[in-house]
């Protein structure tokens, strides 16, 4: 029995290493490592006020980077993993690569002069710099856009490093720019960091183009229309991810317990670490499949029982951890945050009942499908949100987002189900 044990385990790590898994469960889980020591910089060096400036800043620029790229960094993945050959899909990225830093550079300008205006609502210190950080938004784009390129083709190690080369780039450039200048250095270290990342990225990509170059296969038309859903449904993820949140902050007002919430949240998104690297790597062979129903229904039913098992098993091993580690490493004020943690985590194995099936949409090309189940499940969020955190406080945000995943689950398998009733 310990034989076939250790032989099933081996089979596993050697098929989830071919196809690219490790490689990208490694590169998510250091990004989030330098996510952290970078915010542990900025709020030794620049204090309470000045993380204040930079978390208005960094949140009004992930807004115009979602706005900014169209959706079309997207479109880009799902179209070029469509595409048998290899030159074909560089087609596709050429194209919409081009449609995304026309609309990057126009979102960077309406940011701009929104902060610069004196419509402005908010911290006019972060929008008296935001101007300058915004000249970052179509590097980023740019960047994205390269990188999903490589992974539609397959590269997932080359998705991998670069991820991660890039955050690095970023990380390394703040702290530096903050060591040396305070609140200017970060919108400089940020700029640079971005560039130098849009740079290598870039330059693997062109790299390892394809020759001989041929058009797009995919008309302009499609790529706006896919992208544009894609933007609308990425919105509504955003709500699912930040309303809990949010709405506690907004109701509470207890900064004490905003920041337990915050801890466990963090914490959490380990846990999706390795499905998402799954689903990652998967989803060009998803994107293929796509093109034959019965093929795609395999395909999707066997990545089902393979995320919910990495589901079930990440989510159990930081259960036990979660009350030895989190007083520990944080210390016993952070106690609190065991329980919300706990909770948390049974969301994540509720995402992982639908996680198959949002992707095997995606890869159709059917991205409704997707905006619909995230529109439901964001309005019961925002609903179950304001019920019960004025009921039970921070465990009512816990489980309200907890519940909000089940039911994205539920309306994501509908979806599925009425795309394969409508594709038999």
């Amino acid at each position: 029995m310990i034989a076939a044990a250790r032989d099933t385990v081996k089979r596993w790590w050697l098929s989830a290493t071919r196809v690219g898994v490790i490689d990208l469960t490694v590169a998510m889980g250091l990004i989030l490592v330098l996510g952290f020591i970078q915010n542990l910089v900025l709020a030794r060096l620049l204090g309470p006020a000045g993380l204040g400036h930079v978390a208005i800043i960094t949140a009004a620029l992930n807004i115009g980077i979602l706005i900014g790229s169209g959706g079309l960094t997207t479109a880009i993945l799902r179209h070029g993993a469509a595409q048998e050959q290899d030159n074909a899909g560089f087609g596709v990225y050429r194209m919409g690569a081009t449609l995304a830093l026309f609309s990057s550079i126009t979102a960077a300008l309406g940011l701009a002069f929104f902060a610069a205006s004196s419509f402005w609502p908010f911290d006019p210190v972060a929008g008296s710099w935001l101007p300058w950080v915004a000249v970052s938004i179509p590097m980023i784009v740019f960047g994205t856009c390269s990188i999903l390129y490589l992974q539609s083709r397959d590269r997932m190690r080359d998705k991998a490093v670069l991820d991660l080369v890039r955050r690095a780039l970023v990380v390394v450039s703040i702290i530096i720019g903050v060591s040396l200048a305070g609140l200017p250095g970060f919108v400089a270290g940020h700029v640079v960091g971005n560039l130098l990342g849009a740079v290598v990225a870039g330059g693997r990509t062109w790299m390892t183009r394809p020759k001989p170059a041929v058009p797009s296969p995919v008309p302009r038309r499609e790529l706006l229309r896919f992208g544009s859903w894609s933007v609308l449904n990425q919105m509504l993820g955003f709500v699912l991810e930040a309303a809990d949140l949010l709405c506690l902050s907004a109701l509470l007002g207890d900064e004490t317990a905003v920041g337990l919430y915050g801890l466990a949240a963090v914490l959490q998104r380990f846990v999706r670490i390795p499905m998402l690297a799954y689903l990652d790597a998967r989803f060009p062979t998803m994107t293929r499949a796509s093109k034959t129903p019965a093929e795609a229904r395999r395909v999707r039913s066997q990545m089902r029982l393979h995320i919910l098992g990495l589901a079930l098993l990440a989510a159990t091993v930081a259960a036990l951890a979660g009350p030895i580690l989190v007083p520990w490493a944080f210390g016993s004020e952070y106690s609190e945050s065991v329980l919300l943690l706990e909770i948390l985590l049974v969301g994540q194995v509720l995402w992982a009942l639908g996680a198959a099936q949002g992707r095997s949409l995606l890869a159709s090309g059917w991205v409704e499908g997707n905006f619909i189940a995230s529109g439901v499940a964001a309005s019961v969020n925002l609903a179950a949100n304001f019920w019960l955190i004025p009921i039970w406080g921070a465990p009512g945000a816990a489980i309200a987002t907890a519940g909000t995943w089940g039911v994205w689950a539920i309306v994501v398998n509908l979806m599925s189900a009425y795309h394969d009733r409508k594709n038999p």
